[in-house]
């Protein structure tokens, strides 16, 4: 589970966004904020796996680098200063398969579900189809936060920002 000295560690982050404060903390973003986002992504796994059995990933798999890819960009800050994962069969690798995604930073939780693009592997039509929904809000789930699931025919299909 996040807790204050996730954020405060992605808080000090975004003003020291530098190769040489990131490996002089690299113990404290170990601690208080890549172990307990792991523990957190494997509590979303398990209640997602409740739903949906095709899902059979690990944490590993879900959870984005926190290094920017910056050789095209004109902003050189090396790390992001958030953390993200998704959610789906095959993890952050199977962008034409639907899933659930989530990003936490400072101040800004952002969450969305769907599929990136639709590859051949999964049928045109079949993202968002208008059938039988169930739409779950909890705050006693395990990961002690508001958790908003879209269940659509074993699928996820959803977006808001908070």
């Amino acid at each position: 589970m996040l807790t204050t000295a996730s954020f405060d560690y992605l808080k000090d982050l975004s003003k020291n966004n530098n190769r040489e404060w990131f490996h002089a903390n690299k113990k404290a973003y170990e601690k208080d904020l890549k172990k307990p986002f792991q523990n957190l992504v494997q509590q979303l796994i398990d209640t997602f796996q409740r739903h949906d059995p095709d899902i059979q990933i690990q944490p590993k798999e879900a959870i984005f680098r926190i290094n920017r890819d910056i050789r095209f960009s004109k902003d050189k800050t090396p790390y992001k200063t958030h953390v993200s994962a998704i959610i789906s069969p095959k993890g952050r690798k199977g962008k034409e398969y639907p899933g659930f995604y989530f990003h936490f930073e400072a101040g800004r939780l952002m969450m969305g579900g769907g599929a990136y693009f639709l590859g051949h592997t999964y049928p045109k039509g079949r993202i968002c189809p208008r059938k039988q929904f169930a739409f779950m809000k909890s705050n006693t789930d395990t990961a002690s936060f508001w958790t908003f699931l879209f269940h659509v025919s074993n699928r996820y299909c959803l977006f808001f920002h908070m």
